[in-house]
């Protein structure tokens, strides 16, 4: 038997993407040293390592040298090839073992050991040529969809099949024409994901399951705990349980599960730290990184208590807009909220380059303050400029030029006129002042496009023709308010909200 790692020790890890990187900081405050591995100079976990080393996976020189003076090793993503873990695993404790990687990063023998473990996940079957495929779909029907068997994440490596008419020798090609694995299509209410901890000794620990949202196949948010009846919630973490004990784990592992009428079907395995609970670093007695090392390095495990409900948003390249960095403090003007970057240098699309931990009394108000958040990161600025230039006119030309502005719907006395224009500046003056969020913007500018086209036609078109002011046709006018009236409702304010 193993014995623990203490405080002090070394901890090697494989990789050094943002989950290494999390990982070395709970492993730092625990009192440990740490190396990292990545075959990519310019990791983000480097930064917060003893020593970085910089080489290929199968450089067998480099990797004895890491593993010199590491008290254990682990990973911080699937694509690492087994060998790669089998071969420092040969002079330092490694975890999760290469048998577990092995499972975990191949699509067939993942689907292949929770069949047999009998665990429940979609229908599937394994397919090598075009031919395989269509004689698959007949078996596994439609919807269905088309997964490489190695690697693939955030939605890479798949083609959803729709219908009968899809054009499988495309899908076939799309994923490279290698082995593949075929699913059926579950059209579940709700993704979940849930995370346990095994020791070499066989103790547990495990999490609540987290709601999980996407956006094109990438996590958006991941609510904490999830919304769910108590008994899918124990089902759940009974399924996760289990999983980590008949694979064989030490370490930690995430289960990806879709919830389908109340049935529980399991999706995928990652055996380490995942996206879905990074809100455990702000939210619960244990974050799911110390709670990694702890498993690894066979101490004593963690609590996992929820110490309050939490959302997690997930911060992509696309708010780096034009290449210029977010204006964090949209982010740290909500005093719950906890920002995290990745110092991962130059942003892309899709790529994660941070996220915000926002906590709560209720799991409503967090979520409705995540997506304010992300609401004012994202806002458009032809938002902002769309008001200002269609405000500008409207407020200077109300005070000064009556004449070109009038709308026929306000008395013609002066100091209406001034009421109405100072109005105008004072909502000019907060859009230049950066006081309206996107919701603001949007009411804003939808109300002045309205209001202005039936002014143009009830009274601009009527004067310009025949000199004359024209008095507002009926219907026009309940035209009118009935749009006003109505269209608010067809706003997304869940996703436009302020921040508070």
């Amino acid at each position: 038997m193993e014995r623990p790692l203490q405080p002090g020790g070394t901890i090697g890890i494989l990789g050094g993407g943002q989950l290494g990187r999390m990982s070395a900081i709970a492993a730092r405050r625990l009192g440990y040293k740490v190396r990292t591995f990545d075959p990519a100079p310019g990791a983000c976990a480097a930064a917060l390592a003893d020593e970085h080393v910089t080489a290929d996976w199968s450089d067998t020189a480099a990797l004895t040298r890491f593993a010199q003076g590491c008290g254990r090793i682990t990973l911080e993503f699937e694509n690492i090839p087994p060998a790669t873990v089998e071969f420092v695993a040969r002079n330092v404790p490694s975890h999760p073992s290469a048998n577990v990687l092995a499972i975990c990063q191949n699509r067939r023998r993942e689907k292949e050991f929770l069949r047999g473990a009998g665990i429940p996940c979609a229908p599937f079957a394994v397919v090598a040529s075009l031919a395989e495929l269509q004689a698959a779909v007949k078996t596994i029907g439609f919807p269905c969809v088309l997964k490489t068997a190695d690697f693939g994440y955030d939605g890479k490596g798949q083609v959803k099949l729709p219908t009968a008419e899809a054009d499988l020798a495309a899908a076939w090609a799309k994923i490279g024409g290698v082995l593949g694995v075929l699913e059926a299509w579950i059209p579940f209410q709700l993704e979940i994901s849930v995370l346990v901890a095994r020791t070499v000794d066989g103790r547990t620990a495990v999490y609540d399951a987290a709601e999980n949202t996407h956006r094109n196949h990438i996590l958006h948010l991941s609510i904490s705990p999830a919304r769910i009846t108590d008994a899918t919630a124990a089902e759940a973490r009974a399924l996760a349980l289990g999983i980590a004990e008949q694979i064989g784990l030490v370490g930690l592992l995430a289960v990806e599960m879709f919830v389908q009428d109340g049935r529980i079907i399991v999706n995928e395995l990652a055996p380490r730290p995942h996206n879905s609970g990074h809100q455990t670093f702000d939210a619960n007695e244990t974050s799911q990184f110390e709670q990694h090392v702890r498993a690894v390095c066979g101490l004593p495990l963690g609590g996992t208590k929820p110490l309050q409900p939490a959302v997690m948003l997930n911060l992509l390249g696309d708010l780096w807009k034009q290449g210029q960095e977010p204006d964090w403090t949209k982010v740290l003007a909500d005093p719950s909220a906890k920002l995290h970057l990745y110092d991962k240098g130059q942003a892309a699309p899709g790529r994660k380059m941070g996220h915000v931990t926002v906590t709560a009394p209720t799991r409503e108000e967090a979520l409705r303050r995540a997506e304010a958040i992300f609401a004012a990161l994202s806002a458009p600025a032809y938002l902002f400029w769309a008001n200002i230039l269609i405000l500008v006119p409207v407020a200077f030309g109300t005070l000064l030029k009556p004449s070109l502005t009038d709308q026929g719907a306000f008395p013609e006395s002066a100091g209406w006129r001034t009421l109405v224009g100072s109005l105008w500046l004072a909502v000019l003056a907060c859009s230049m002042l950066g006081l309206l969020q996107p919701a603001a913007f949007v009411w804003l500018l939808a109300f002045q496009v309205i209001y202005k086209s039936v002014w143009l036609l009830a009274y601009a078109l009527p004067r310009l023709l025949t000199g004359r002011r024209a008095e507002v046709p009926l219907g026009i006018a309940l035209s009118f308010l009935v749009i006003v009236l109505v269209w608010p409702w067809f706003i997304p304010w869940r996703q436009l909200l302020a921040a508070p």
